[in-house]
């Protein structure tokens, strides 16, 4: 189990900046599974306003289907709860907490030695109640390759993460009659450059940090989810 505090920033062009307390845990069912569980309580703040509250908690299971000697092929499957708030401060999308919606999370990742390659899938359902934009967000594939490296207590990762939103979002229009429309552009592509340090203080506690910055960034920023950069912190306790 663990706790990780994460600022993030969507970069000049909508200045959205992000407050996220994420607790996580993670418990290993079988020798070769495992079911993860995460819950943000995230501060969202830009210039028309602030909204804070509890986010949308995710559950991910993890499954080892092949080992042998240095490879290892996993694969995952969850779903995103909206448990967070879409309407806190009467504001947009963008600057809620939550994201409205129900959506399922498909992955496989392969490891040899210290590279890791790795695709996703999120697959999201229905539309957002909130009263600004009642946005239906577009699916996300994502692949990423990185590389690994531990010297004793230490660890060190970087990587390259692309992110597709594979249709474009879909926004209230006019209310009187009620329609909808598509945001061009708004299924564009981000990459981002992640790099990961991690220390392990003794069998039971860890500590770790992150950062990533925005190699390539959408325009658009109608789920709230754009970041330039993000850096993190984290801690936790394993048994």
């Amino acid at each position: 189990m663990g706790i990780t505090y994460v600022f993030g920033a969507s970069g000049k062009d909508s200045t959205l900046t992000v407050h996220t307390v994420r607790l996580e845990g993670s418990y290993r069912i079988l020798d070769n599974s495992s079911l993860q569980i995460a819950l943000p309580l995230s501060s969202q703040s830009g210039p028309a306003g602030n909204a804070s509250g509890v986010g949308d908690i995710t559950l991910l299971w993890n499954q080892t289907v092949f080992h042998a000697d240095e490879s290892t092929v996993r694969v995952q499957g969850g779903v995103k709860l909206p448990t967070g708030a879409v309407n806190a401060g009467n504001l947009s999308q963008t600057y809620q907490s939550g994201l409205g919606t129900t959506d399922f999370l498909f992955g496989g990742s392969f490891s040899f030695r210290e590279i890791t390659l790795a695709a996703a899938y999120q697959l999201t359902t229905g539309r957002s109640a909130n009263n600004v934009t009642r946005l239906r967000r577009g699916d996300d594939v994502m692949v990423r390759a990185g590389y690994s490296a531990a010297v004793e207590q230490w660890s060190a990762s970087g990587e390259v993460l692309a992110i597709k939103r594979i249709q474009e979002s879909n926004v209230l229009q006019s209310t009187q009659p009620e329609t909808f429309a598509n945001v061009p552009n708004s299924n564009q592509l981000q990459v981002n450059l992640v790099v990961r340090l991690g220390y392990t203080l003794d069998d039971e506690y860890f500590i770790n940090a992150e950062a990533a910055v925005a190699l390539l960034k959408r325009d658009t920023n109608l789920d709230g989810l754009k970041r330039a950069f993000t850096v993190s912190v984290g801690a936790g306790y394993q048994f």
